[in-house]
């Protein structure tokens, strides 16, 4: 991911101060692409699963690499239990969108896993030419003439029709 310029920071630092307020902006921010909530539905994402999603694209946007966040963190930060975020980030990896690399110390054991985003990047990239609902603009194509949604299998893509 290449970096932003100076300009380029204090340009979105301006806009994000006006309508958050330099005070939370303080606090720190990430850069999420629409189509991932948009399509969250046809992503096969439910408000659980986009938490946890959350969670790790903060530290990715930290970290400047795949995110390493443990199961337990996530949980206390959702104020829920390490089963249920372990029970969804193993839904995430089934369903392709996640895959997790495991950690391990020879001196302390086992740490916080990797995770690499790479199949929900892949998924929700097939979604970013094609929107839907109010963000389609003033005009709306005919239902004969407006084209359909892709067909998507999460793990092998677009499917034939």
């Amino acid at each position: 991911m290449k970096p932003l310029s100076k300009k380029q920071k204090k340009t979105l630092s301006e806009r994000y101060d006006a309508l958050w307020g330099p005070r939370l902006m303080e606090f720190g921010w990430i850069l999420v692409p629409l189509v991932i909530f948009e399509r969250q539905r046809e992503l096969g994402l439910d408000a659980g699963d986009v938490n946890i999603l959350l969670h790790l694209f903060m530290n990715w946007a930290q970290d400047n690499g795949p995110p390493v966040l443990s199961k337990r963190a996530m949980a206390q930060k959702m104020g829920v239990d390490v089963s249920t975020v372990r029970r969804r980030l193993a839904s995430l990896e089934r369903r392709g969108l996640i895959t997790r690399e495991a950690r391990f110390d020879p001196l302390t054991g086992q740490g916080a896993n990797r995770y690499h985003l790479d199949g929900l990047v892949r998924a929700a990239s097939l979604y970013a030419g094609v929107r839907k609902g109010a963000r389609e603009g003033p005009k709306r194509p005919s239902p004969k003439t407006a084209p359909r949604p892709p067909d998507i299998d999460l793990v092998r893509g677009p499917r034939e029709r």
